[in-house]
Parts: C-alpha cells; structure tokens; sequence
C-alpha cells in the first residue's frame, strides 16, 4: 500500500494545512464549500471526489468509497469546530484536535477520522461532527415514492429535482454540521440517525427546545421530546440532559441581573430571563443556529422552525417523520439549503471575526 496521507503528514501539519484552507476561502466560496474535495484517498493517493463531477457523481462516489472517511469528522471539520465552537467544547479542561480511537482499528484505520478531546487520552468524553440535515433519509423515501415512474432508473441516473441536487452540494459544507459529545458506547449522532426520528434536525430541535420548556417549569409544546429522538436510551438521555444543563445556567448567569427592555425604551422592573427559555438561547447562539428558531419575546429565540409544514404535527400525532407528498419534499430540501446557507455564512463571519 502507498504511503497514507497520515503518514505523510502529521496530525499537527494537517491541521495547519486544513486551517489555512479554510480561512483563505472568500465567503462566496465558503458557502459552498465542499469539505469531501480535500480528503485524500490514501490508497490512491488521488482527492476523493473530483469538484468537475457531477452532483450526483460526487455523492454517489463519496458513499462507495470504503476508506473510513466522514466529513463532519475530517480535520477541516474539526479545525472550524475548535475554533469558534469553543463555548461548547470547553465543557472539557482540556482539548486538542486528534485522531478518533479505534480499539480495534477497524473504522479509523487511515486515521482520518478527528475529534476535539483530552490530550493523550483514548477515553473519556470528546466532541464528534454529527451532519445536521441528512440526504439519505429523504433521498431514499423520494427514489421509492416515484420508482415505479422511473422503473429503469437508478440512483444516479433517476431524473432528480433541482431542490434536491442543491441541497447534495451542501451537504458536506460546514454549515450542516456540529460537534456533539460523544462517550465510548454512548453516541448521540448514531441515536439520532436511527431513531424515530429518522434524523430531521427539526424534530431534534424541538425535543431541545421541549426539554429547557420543561425545566422552566412550562409546559411543552407537543409531545416531541430526547426519548423520541434517541430511542428510549436512558444512558443516552442522561447523557443528553447534562450536556444541555450548563447552557441554563449560562443563560442564568447572562440575563438574571438585566432589565427586560421594552418597547420606546421603557423599562419594567422584572428580569430579561422573563423573556427567554434558559438553556435554548445559549443552545441556539453558541451553534449558531439562529435561523432555525422562529422569533420569540422581543427578539429572543422562539421554538424551531419545521423543515416542511405539518411535520412537527404529523410526527407527534401519527409518529411519520418523513415526508409523503411532492411539495412536502420540495419544502423540506429548499429550507435545508437555505439554513445551511445562511449558517455558512455565520461560521464565515465567525472564523474571520466579522
């Protein structure tokens, strides 16, 4: 075998390389930045993907590559993640980016899997990229509903809509991804993507936001909550739930002692923590994921946005988390873009200080 990209280059030259890369993108070209064309496949030594492939090319030849390779794990990944997800991530004293563990060395073996985790240690809790707005849930549920209209098409070849190839070449760009802490044993992107939920970040969205509700002492807004993404897990839900206390009290720590300010400049005499859900405004600023919350009490966040409409009322009534009809695909692959867009854009303005 030739020599890996590994071995070629350390974890810190790598992530030299990955960081320089990424920061001297223009924004035009960070919105659609494809992190799978950096990946070097170390048994060709050749870029995994070619940028002048097709769409559908390039995800298909991504999904049939067998080298141990995500893209919400690579070190461009990664690098983002250390550098403006630190809020998040300093839950650990200490982090650095490495290569994921692999006890038996079976699903990282070129080592091009990455975490943000304690130095020198093959244990304990590290950060993971999850991919936020999954393609093949939706895709796969669309090819089966038309296959009968397109009986001698195959994947790549089926006449897909424009929304649904868009929504491919941003699929592996930053914006669609985020890092979450992972435990040997117990992972929450795994759980996510095999649950009920079938991996719609709406639906993961809402079980947040109906968890910081409930620990607000208000009532949730449907019966969506963590046991229904994360498949009746109890280790895993108690997991959850203590990654997501500390962003109460950040919020406590932010707003109790601020005057709620009110329109004309009129002050009352109550606290702003009047005005948000503790927990899911720092959930919602500190991964950027403003624009998947509708707007709340005076410009604070609101409970998330559906990825199409009728999907929060149809999975809490009817248990379907996958869309049905046309137009409900339509929806659901022009609102994913369009998030990702706009939160590519805010990682940008992040990583450049803007």
């Amino acid at each position: 075998m030739n020599n890996t990209f590994e071995n070629r280059y350390s974890t810190e030259e790598r992530k030299t390389r990955s960081l320089d890369t990424v920061m001297n993108l223009r924004k035009e070209n960070f919105r659609y930045y494809d992190v799978v064309s950096d990946c070097i496949d170390p048994t060709t030594d050749r870029h995994l993907v070619s940028p002048n492939d097709s769409t559908m090319t390039r995800y298909t030849a991504f999904r049939n590559n067998k080298i141990d390779y995500d893209a919400d794990s690579s070190m461009e990944a990664n690098v983002i993640y250390e550098k403006i997800f630190g809020k998040v991530i300093n839950r650990l004293d200490k982090k650095v980016i490495r290569r994921q563990y692999d006890r038996e060395n079976k699903y990282n073996k070129y080592g091009l899997k990455y975490e943000l985790g304690e130095p020198d240690c093959t244990g304990g809790l590290s950060f993971r990229g999850d991919t936020m707005n999954s393609v093949a849930t939706t895709n796969k549920a669309y090819y089966w509903d038309h296959k009968e209209l397109h009986k001698s098409a195959t994947g790549r070849e089926f006449p897909w809509p424009k929304e649904a190839l868009t929504f491919i070449d941003l699929y592996h760009t930053p914006g669609n991804f985020m890092p979450l802490p992972w435990r040997e044993g117990i992972s929450i992107n795994q759980s996510r993507g095999t649950g009920t939920s079938r991996d719609f970040f709406d639906i993961f969205l809402m079980a947040i936001y109906n968890y910081f509700l409930e620990e607000d002492g208000k009532e949730p807004v449907n019966r969506i909550r963590l046991r229904h993404v994360l498949g009746n897990n109890d280790k895993l839900i108690l997991f959850m739930k203590y990654f997501l206390l500390p962003f109460i009290e950040d919020d406590k720590r932010r707003f109790d002692n601020q005057p709620c300010q009110l329109v004309d400049d009129i002050e009352d005499g109550s606290n702003m923590i009047c005005y948000v859900t503790p927990g899911w405004e720092s959930f919602i600023d500190k991964y950027l994921l403003q624009d998947y919350t509708e707007k709340g009490h005076y410009g604070h966040y609101g409970k998330p946005k559906e990825l199409w409409a009728g999907h929060f009322d149809s999975y809490d009534k009817n248990g379907n988390a996958l869309p049905f009809r046309e137009e409900q695909y339509l929806e659901f692959w022009r609102n994913a873009s369009n998030l990702i867009i706009k939160r590519n854009d805010r990682i940008f303005d992040a990583l450049h200080g803007l």
